[in-house]
């Protein structure tokens, strides 16, 4: 999830530097979705024993 965060705001900022101000709000808001979806992730109750579920929630299908 946080790849997707920085990999979306990096390619915000090219298209903003490129001069392309609609591609770059549509980045930065990929990047806000995948940011609250992380926050989302992160809130649940962890551990060990739950490390597979956990982590696999976070895997693209």
């Amino acid at each position: 999830m946080f790849g997707d965060v920085v990999r979306n705001q990096t390619a915000s900022m090219a298209a903003e530097l490129g001069g392309d101000g609609t591609e770059a709000t549509k980045a930065t808001n990929q990047a806000t979705k995948q940011g609250k979806e992380a926050v989302k992730i992160a809130g649940k109750e962890g551990g060990l024993d739950k490390y597979n579920a956990t982590a696999g929630s976070s895997i693209k299908k």
